[in-house]
């Protein structure tokens, strides 16, 4: 019961859950949340203790170290990747990092100065392997439309952990000591542990079809991804931009820290500080996942989303030179919105947007270079911004005047965002004609840029993109956004596919449209629209087209004999085949046409004698519908003998040979005696 009350619950915010995907995902969230929380707190920890002990001008120290340190233990890492099972990785990586928070508390209780700095470069690298971890969890166990479903509520665990993991360190730090906090979220990791085993357990619970093949090692080869970067024009430019936004992130951090060191004095002073900034940190990128990240999506799209972190650090910046010059006491309130407005931003609306980026990309492309980005560039971006910096540290400038560099850098983010906005409506448009974007992946589509470009390339020329776009549409719920004038498409396949998308959608006001389609002069098209008007129409197929064997279009009564006499009862079937009588002995050799197409619909071996007749018509456009007719009797697995002597005799005819020969080639190796 409280399972079925929490699904219920879910179920009003949006997020459907199935009984065994129910257990599965709230494992996953529960371990993102205690995750998260972790990182919060040891972030809290980490600012504290290196600046209380350090300095906030020897940042760009720590800066580097870690950029330093990251690719041997990405080596390590991939190395394990590829000698342990997914589970048993994870367990490791948590587990390991919970005995190295141990070990940490430990050496806090002596006055060493290379203990903080390396607990910030040690910190550094395990939020990245510990929260990778549980995405790659997540992308195991669910599928594309599960994962499309679900991974906003395992996001809502993590952001919800941001908020609890400050509280957790400025609690502690209060009730006992800074270093305590350690424990506490070791803890949680060791509750980590646990819901992954549970996690591992409950997989085999699993439908086979929800199971995901286990890829090769997570971390590909660097110069591989790198020759792949460079190749692509659009992964250039958000490899630039990937740069600029971290090397900016660490002048602001360098700022921030700066500030709350002139603004608080004592280790647990400094601890309750960062506490209580991380928590309101976890409600601002909360809130503005919540409000801001989709409405901008939707009402602005992809190009106005990438300049709202930039335009938002160069107001920040601007005012915090005021407050430093003019308005001393101002400086830690000023410092803190900075900082927020960059970590809430650059975590929710600005990743967010950088994923749309990546939906040009050929799939097999993104996957390597995602994480080259992720692990390389950002890393490397950290070892520059800590070059950028350390004047700084030696004392050439000052952290304030560091914002001058922030200024600069950000003129030329500003001016890229332009150019990979470009980038991206070519290189997305270029992916639908080539058909490099994956439609059944799940695609954020309340991207307005997006939308206008898939909905555009629906008046396309080309067929194969007005169907790879159908395709993107209706896999991730924009069905709605079909044209029924695609019904006049020139390719039958976009008409058979619009067809489609408007049953799912249930357009009812599209029926009329989709009648005039009975008519259609291909036989699948027929056929689907007249499925399509009975599921519109809630009534049984045959029910709609019985009245329709007495119509004036001779296409649509077409299309009412095939479907009788395929579907029909023994009535109907008697009532369709006098209407194919009456059009077969037509005078007009339009209707005799019509006539031809109905009897390529239909199934052998009905109305085979009718067929060999209609060989014979006086009219070669009648000869050529009925030899079309056979052959697609002949494709759908029944070739009749009885129709070879006179497809073989065709040959002989110069303007129905080529026909005769593709009706002989769907008849296969059965013609060969004949021949």
């Amino acid at each position: 019961m409280r399972a079925l009350g929490d699904r219920g619950v879910l179920a009003r915010l949006g997020v459907t859950l199935s009984r065994i995907e129910g257990r599965m995902a709230w494992l996953l969230f529960s371990s993102f949340f205690l995750c998260v929380t972790f990182q919060y707190a040891a972030k809290t920890v980490r600012q504290a203790t290196f600046i209380d002990s350090l300095g906030a001008t020897q940042l760009p120290f720590a800066y580097f170290l870690v950029a330093l340190a990251s690719y041997p233990v990405a080596k390590l890492y991939a190395g394990l990747a590829g000698r342990l099972s997914r589970y048993r990785l994870a367990v490791a990586t948590f587990g390991v990092v919970a005995l190295s928070l141990v070990l940490f508390w430990w050496l806090f209780q002596f006055p060493w100065k290379w203990v903080p700095m390396a607990f910030y470069v040690w910190i550094g690298i395990a939020v990245a392997l510990t929260l990778s971890q549980l995405w790659s969890l997540a992308s195991h166990i669910f599928d594309a439309r599960q994962a499309k479903r679900l991974f906003g509520f395992l996001g809502a665990g993590a952001l919800l952990g941001g908020i609890a993991g400050g509280m957790a360190a400025r609690l502690t730090a209060q009730l006992s000591e800074t270093r305590d906090s350690l424990l506490v979220v070791a803890v949680l990791l060791g509750g980590v542990v646990i819901s992954i085993y549970r996690i591992q357990r409950a997989e085999g619970d699993l439908p086979a079809q929800t199971h995901r093949a286990d890829t090769s090692a997570d971390v590909q080869d660097s110069r591989d991804a790198l020759a792949t970067v460079m190749r692509s024009g659009q992964l250039r430019l958000i490899a630039v931009l990937i740069l600029m936004v971290v090397v900016v992130s660490q002048i602001v951090d360098l700022q921030f820290s700066w500030a709350v060191e002139a603004a608080t004095s004592g280790l647990d002073d400094r601890t309750a500080f960062f506490g209580n900034f991380f928590a309101v940190m976890g409600v601002a990128a909360f809130v503005f996942q919540l409000v801001l990240t989709t409405r901008i999506h939707r009402l602005l799209g992809v190009g106005f989303a990438l300049r709202v972190l930039p335009s938002s650090l160069t107001v920040g910046t601007v005012v915090l030179f005021i407050a430093g010059s003019f308005f001393p006491g101002a400086l830690i309130a000023v410092a803190v919105g900075l900082k927020i407005a960059e970590n809430g931003i650059r975590y929710s609306l600005d990743d967010s947007t950088r994923e749309l980026l990546f939906l040009p990309v050929p799939a097999a492309d993104r996957a390597k270079t995602k994480t080259f980005l992720d692990v390389f560039v950002k890393r490397a971006a950290k070892g520059l911004a800590a070059l950028l910096l350390f004047p700084v540290t030696l004392g050439w400038v000052t952290p304030l005047q560091a914002g001058w560099l922030s200024l600069l850098i950000i003129v030329f983010w500003l001016a890229l965002t332009w150019r990979i906005t470009r980038e991206y409506v070519l290189s997305f448009r270029r992916g639908l004609k080539q058909k490099s974007v994956d439609a059944g992946a799940p695609i954020n589509l309340s991207d307005v840029t997006t939308l206008e470009i898939l909905v555009q390339s629906l008046g396309s020329t080309d067929p194969r993109q007005v169907l790879h776009s159908l395709d993107i549409l209706a896999a991730n719920d924009r069905g709605h956004l079909v044209p029924p004038l695609l019904l006049y498409h020139d390719d039958a396949e976009v008409r058979r596919r619009t067809l489609q998308i408007l049953a799912a959608e249930g357009r009812e006001d599209a029926a009329p449209l989709v009648e005039r389609r009975l008519s259609d002069q291909d036989p699948a098209v027929r056929a689907e629209a007249t499925r399509v008007l009975a599921d519109l129409w809630h009534q049984d197929a045959c029910d709609v087209m019985l009245p329709r064997l007495k119509s004036s279009d001779p296409g649509v009564r077409a299309a009412a004999v095939a479907c009788l006499t395929n579907h029909g009862n023994a009535s109907m079937r008697d009532q369709a085949e006098l209407a194919l009588q009456d059009m077969t002995s037509d005078a007009d050799p339009a209707i005799r046409i019509e006539g031809a197409r109905a009897v390529g619909a239909i199934y052998e071996p009905h109305f085979e004698g009718k067929l060999v007749q209609m060989l014979y018509d006086p009219d070669p456009n009648g000869v050529r519908a009925a030899v079309q007719a056979i052959q697609r009797r002949a494709a759908r697995g029944g070739p009749n003998p009885l129709y070879l002597p006179k497809l073989i005799s065709l040959l002989a005819n110069r303007r129905l040979k080529h026909d005769a020969r593709e009706a002989l080639a769907a008849f296969g190796e059965t013609a060969l005696p004949a021949l």
